[in-house]
This record gives C-alpha cells, sequence and structure tokens, in this order.
C-alpha cells in the first residue's frame, strides 16, 4: 500500500493562521475590556473571575485532548475545539449579560486546549527532525503576533464600532479554516522519530513525573504565565485610566510593544534572520524596559513615543 501524500507546508499554514486567531480571539476581550464592563455594570474583580474560569476549564480539559485524540484522530478533536472557540467567540458578539459572557469563556478555554495541544504534535509530524526548530519558530511566531493583533482589531474597532464587532471578525476566519483543516491527510505519529527517543521518561505519566527536565520546563512556564497573565489582561485598562490614554491609544501602544517584543525574540532553533541579537533572554529583559518607556514617558502622541529619542 502507497503512503499517503502528505502536504506539509499547507498544514503548517492552516495551523498556523489557526493559532493566530486563537490568540487573537483570547485577547480581543482584553482590548474592549473597559468598554464591556460600561454595558454589563461589573467589578473588575468579575471580569478577572472571566479569566480565570479560561484557565480553570482549559487545565481541567487539557489531560483529555491526548485520550480523545487517540480514539478520534487528532485532526478531528483539533477541527472540533476551533470550531468550539470560533463559535463560542461569535457568540460573544450577540451575548446581553455578562452570566453569558463567562459561559462563552469557559467554551474557549476548553476548545483552546485541544487545538494547543494537539496542533504542535501535528506540525512536528510533518517535518524531519532536522527542520522542526525552524517550522515551530514558524508555528509560534502567531503567539505573539496573534496576541497583538487581538489588541489592535479590539481597539480601533471597539473605538469605532463598539465592543461586539472584533468578536464577528475573529470568529468566522477560525470556522473556515478549521473545515479546511479537514482536508487534509493527518501524518503517522511519531513517523520522523527515531526509536531511541522513545524512552520511558518521556512516554508515560509516571516517567514525566520523574523527569526532572520536564518538571523544572513545567514549571518555568507555570510561573512565566502567572507573572505575564495579569499584564496581558489588564494594561490596556491600566493605561487607560491611570495614564489618561484612550482604549484606542492604549490597545495600539500595547499591541505594537507586544508584537516588537515577539519579532525581536532571537531564534536560533528556527534559524530565522530576524531579530537574531545572541542573547538568548532578550525578551525578558526587553519587554518591562518598553513598558516603562511607554507608559511614562511625557509625550502627547504614541506615534512621538515611537519616533522620539
Amino acid at each position: 500500500m502507497a503512503p499517503t501524500k502528505l502536504y506539509p507546508r499547507t498544514a503548517l499554514a492552516l495551523l498556523t493562521a489557526l493559532n493566530l486567531l486563537n490568540y487573537i480571539d483570547r485577547s480581543v476581550l482584553f482590548a474592549v475590556q473597559d468598554l464591556v464592563k460600561a454595558e454589563f455594570h461589573r467589578s473588575d474583580a468579575a471580569f478577572g473571575l472571566i479569566t480565570s474560569v479560561f484557565f480553570i476549564f482549559y487545565m481541567c480539559a487539557a489531560p483529555f485532548m491526548g485520550p480523545l485524540s487517540v480514539r478520534f484522530s487528532r485532526k478531528r478533536v483539533i477541527v472540533a475545539g476551533a470550531l468550539v472557540w470560533s463559535l463560542a467567540t461569535l457568540l460573544t458578539a450577540v451575548t446581553k449579560n455578562f452570566d453569558g459572557l463567562l459561559i462563552r469563556h469557559t467554551l474557549v478555554g476548553i476548545g483552546e486546549a485541544s487545538f494547543v495541544i494537539l496542533s504542535p504534535t501535528f506540525v512536528a509530524d510533518m517535518f524531519p527532525v532536522e527542520k522542526r526548530g525552524r517550522v515551530m519558530g514558524v508555528f509560534y511566531l502567531a503567539l505573539p503576533v496573534g496576541t497583538a493583533l487581538g489588541y489592535l482589531l479590539g481597539g480601533v474597532m471597539g473605538a469605532k464600532y463598539g465592543w461586539r464587532a472584533p468578536f464577528y471578525v475573529g470568529a468566522a476566519p477560525g470556522v473556515l479554516l478549521a473545515l479546511l483543516l479537514l482536508l487534509l491527510p493527518e501524518p503517522p505519529l511519531g513517523q520522523f522519530d527515531a526509536p531511541e527517543s522513545k524512552a520511558p521518561e518521556r512516554d508515560t505519566l509516571k516517567g514525566l513525573i520523574h523527569n526532572p527536565a520536564f518538571l523544572t520546563a513545567t514549571l518555568g512556564m507555570a510561573m512565566m504565565v502567572f507573572a505575564l497573565g495579569g499584564l496581558q489582561v489588564w494594561m490596556p485598562t491600566f493605561l487607560h485610566r491611570a495614564h489618561g490614554y484612550s482604549l484606542l491609544d492604549a490597545n495600539i501602544i500595547f499591541g505594537l510593544i507586544t508584537i516588537s517584543n515577539g519579532l525581536l525574540r532571537p531564534s536560533r532553533a528556527a534559524g530565522s534572520p530576524i531579530g537574531y541579537c545572541g542573547e538568548p533572554n532578550l525578551p525578558t529583559t526587553l519587554c518591562p524596559q518598553l513598558v516603562w518607556a511607554w507608559v511614562f514617558r511625557p509625550c502627547a502622541s504614541p506615534c512621538l513615543r515611537a519616533a522620539g529619542p
């Protein structure tokens, strides 16, 4: 039987585009948070609960995605998740109360869990090991770019058309891309992996619990998300309330900071010439400096901030 023909570049393009929409849909609510609050008349604590609920459901759903992918295939679970979060994003545009918004965010968390857990393995199995660093660099570039576009989309459209408009724009492409993914064949799991890579400390839950590298990376990621989560959710609101920016300018400022930080990220593995500075902790040191400079520099215009000495 002849092997199934794969389309790795098409799969990478579709999944990267979906990853981009994933982070747009996640951050667009933060961009219009004060506009939503003005309509629903709820406290900051209530809006903080929305993000907490999102991550709780995300965390609880994630362990089930592996077994589901074995039973139904990774592609089907990825597509189902993308459809769930895209339709939940669409529902945000028509929700009439805070409880509906809260339910929407739980669905987004479940949908995103399936995509974030399984799509990297789908991409990795499309390419040989020696190309994976570059390929995953392209795939994960969608994280800062998508997050930034969420702020820019929410800031611009929210100011002009109301807070519901950006959710319509963010939802429709996700449905289309998810359905297109159904047309692609699924690669065999681990088809390019060397036999020696299949070790108990990597392939079993018991092995992972006793794997120091896995535990260190997981705890480090958890601490990073904890530190950056509040910044991501509240920075546009902070710029608006504490420093007098309009919501449009606040979102443009933070969106540009986010996308600049992502593009300046050095990527040895990805082999990317963009922003290669030879300094592995550049994003960590650069982001606070950029935020400080943009927030506290006394200029009247965001354009002058970018152009000033």
